[in-house]
């Protein structure tokens, strides 16, 4: 019996192989399909799925002179979209979000590792030093093993209180004062081993977080499911006044754990989870966070009038935590008219004060986070040039002038998920009567 059982289980496996097998080659004959079809084909085909449509017309907005061409001579603009196209689930290609961490272009090879590769490596994110007094500070820290060492070496650099200057003394202030509050929970040997609420973790784990951002002048962090304007202006860019049907209600923000805004624009979103299982990693970090850096960043190019100098050195942030662990994520706009995601590594609470010294890489994390803030706002606050500021002087009347890479960056704002969000299937290409529109 057991060798019948053995031989029936080797079938199994040797069948789902060849279905595998089988599926990547229907895959890449689909792939190779949609690169030859003609734009009014597949126009036709999708007539009436809004969500579909809508991509085509982005794509089809776009000028191959300023897409990214890769070393090989193809373009990125057009792989993204011709995979979209065999997708039978929204994805973030049909954003035109391109994420390297994501596994599904090389299992579906629509990209190469070598391509990968050059895409992290053209124009990638530079992340500035912290600052020696700071280091030092967080390195006064760096030998505690016991919560009895931490009260003693809180207690012993807590010496700038006596002549508190904000300027000189703050990050020194919240480093001091993130790992009190941290001291709470390790003086509580039960909180890394039992379940907690999101609303737990906010509080207890990750309240330094916010403290750190509101440090910044002008800044708000918001928390508890804000819904943030960004996405709200993306979701009502269709809604014109009313004719022949009555005006629409004006659709809501999506909703994010914490909003960090300075001088009332949008910087920073933060989804957190009670839970670190793999599935909602993908859902909250892999796919939701990556539209709303998105929506986020888009929302800074209005508020510079897409100037494009300013463009591409502007990014958007976004933080998510499940449970004890953390990744620090950003978005930027250097690849044609592509937004990439740089993915951090993993950052963790350690449940054993022992380790101590493996929490100090991500409060150095959240200060490098803070100084990329601060430099996107003094980049959004820079003057235009002269030429430009005399031009509008001169004809305060005649609108700027856009050209067509503007008007398809205009266009290409994150995919609205369709309206079926419970069955959000809509059909393939390849697939007709197999899928929902």
């Amino acid at each position: 019996m057991a060798i019948i059982r053995k031989s029936s289980q080797t079938k199994s496996n040797q069948t789902k192989a060849s279905t595998r097998q089988n599926d990547d080659t229907q895959f890449a004959r689909e792939f190779d399909l949609a690169v030859t079809l003609d734009l009014d084909t597949v126009m036709r085909y999708f007539d009436g799925n809004r969500y579909m449509t809508e991509f085509i017309e982005k794509y089809q907005s776009m000028d191959k002179t300023y897409m990214y061409k890769l070393s090989d001579g193809s373009y990125l603009e057009e792989r993204l979209f011709k995979f979209g196209l065999t997708c039978t689930y929204e994805h973030l290609c049909h954003s035109f979000i391109f994420d390297p961490n994501d596994v599904t272009y090389i299992q579906k090879k629509v990209l190469t590792e070598e391509q990968i590769q050059e895409l992290k490596s053209e124009s990638p994110i530079h992340f500035p030093d912290v600052d020696d007094e700071s280091v030092n500070y967080l390195m006064k820290f760096a030998h505690v093993t016991t919560t009895e060492d931490l009260r003693v070496a809180l207690y012993q650099n807590g010496d700038y209180n006596m002549n508190y200057n904000k300027e000189h003394h703050q990050i020194k202030d919240w480093i001091r004062r993130s790992l009190d509050h941290l001291l709470l929970v390790y003086e509580s040997t039960d909180d890394f081993h039992i379940e907690h609420s999101e609303q737990w973790y906010q509080s207890r784990i990750w309240l330094p977080l916010e403290l750190l951002f509101e440090r910044i002048n002008g800044s708000k962090s918001l928390r508890g499911e804000s819904a943030f304007a960004s996405s709200s202006e993306r979701k009502n860019l269709q809604r014109a006044v009313a004719s022949t049907v009555k005006l629409q209600n004006k659709k809501m923000g999506t909703r994010v754990d914490m909003l960090v805004t300075v001088n009332n624009l949008e910087f920073l979103c933060e989804e957190d989870k009670a839970s670190d299982d793999s599935t909602k990693m993908i859902e909250e970090r892999h796919f939701k966070i990556g539209k709303e850096m998105k929506d986020i960043l888009w929302g800074l190019f209005r508020r510079c009038n897409y100037d494009r100098t300013k463009m591409r050195k502007l990014v958007s942030f976004g933080i998510t935590t499940f449970k004890f662990k953390a990744f620090f994520d950003i978005c930027d706009f250097r690849l044609g008219y592509v937004a990439r995601i740089t993915r951090s590594s993993e950052y963790q609470v350690p449940s054993n004060i022992s380790e101590l010294s493996n929490l100090l890489p991500m409060l150095s994390m959240m200060l490098v986070f803070r100084l990329m803030i601060m430099t996107n706002v003094n980049i959004i606050t820079e003057a235009p040039p002269e030429a430009d500021v005399r031009s509008s002087l001169k004809r305060p009347h005649s609108p700027k002038q856009e050209d067509e890479f503007v008007r398809a960056v205009k266009k290409n704002v994150s995919a609205t998920t369709p309206d079926d969000a419970a069955n959000s299937r809509f059909k393939s290409l390849f697939k007709q009567g197999q899928d929902k529109k």
